[in-house]
């Protein structure tokens, strides 16, 4: 986690681009084909992790952590990366992003761990 934290700032505008297209996309995508954001969430954390962070990697941790729990079954792992996901999005300012990165969390992620009360 602090390795991530510690990153570089994503600062290339094409590479930057794509980060935000991926994350714009895999929404509608896991929605047609539900393999797909896995796959998405993937690329975003392999592209985040070689050239640097910005708040929609953020939703590529958090898409990670989701498919660590409905892939592999590991809820403590996919929690462990869904709160990495909100620790890099305030770290990185993304206050516009969080409501929906909560409700995404919430939703897919903490369900499986905290008690029901808590989302």
């Amino acid at each position: 986690e602090k390795s991530i934290l510690s990153s570089p700032k994503l600062t290339d505008e094409k590479k930057l681009w794509a980060i935000k297209f991926m994350n714009s996309f895999s929404g509608p995508l896991s929605i047609t084909n539900s393999q797909m954001g896995p796959l998405i969430a993937c690329r975003m954390v392999q592209r985040s992790s070689q050239y640097g962070y910005c708040c929609e990697s953020a939703f590529g941790l958090l898409g990670y952590g989701q498919a660590q729990i409905s892939v592999f079954e590991d809820v403590d792992e996919g929690y462990r990366w869904g709160k990495i996901a909100l620790s890099l999005l305030e770290s990185l300012g993304g206050k516009g992003y969080l409501p929906k990165m909560r409700c995404l969390f919430s939703s897919y992620v903490s369900i499986w761990k905290e008690p029901f009360q808590a989302s």
